[in-house]
């Protein structure tokens, strides 16, 4: 499907010269990122990626607990698990 959209100048450029430097089409470049944005926006597939994170933790937990605040840049494949101490194994707050 063809669609006329307006760009800003400098982003269009950008991704002009980032076609060129990959050897692909402005179109293509255009398409894979949409998807990605679109891909990384589907609140139905972040779901489904965060049960799968917690669902992991809980059946891994043993003496070491997932840190809940990095969920997101999981779901993203930003980050890596990140251990930390359970809780009962924290020194408590006086």
């Amino acid at each position: 499907m063809k669609a006329a959209v307006s760009i800003p100048d400098p982003v269009f450029k950008a991704a002009d010269e980032l076609a060129q430097r990959m050897g692909v089409s402005r179109s293509h470049l255009y398409s894979v990122a949409i998807q990605r944005f679109v891909q990384d926006h589907d609140d139905e597939a972040i779901t489904d990626r965060l049960n799968e994170v917690y669902d992991h933790e809980s059946r891994s937990r043993r003496s070491l607990t997932y840190v809940p605040h990095e969920a997101y840049a999981l779901v993203h494949g930003k980050a890596s698990y990140r251990l930390a101490p359970s809780p009962e194994h924290l020194p408590h707050s006086r």
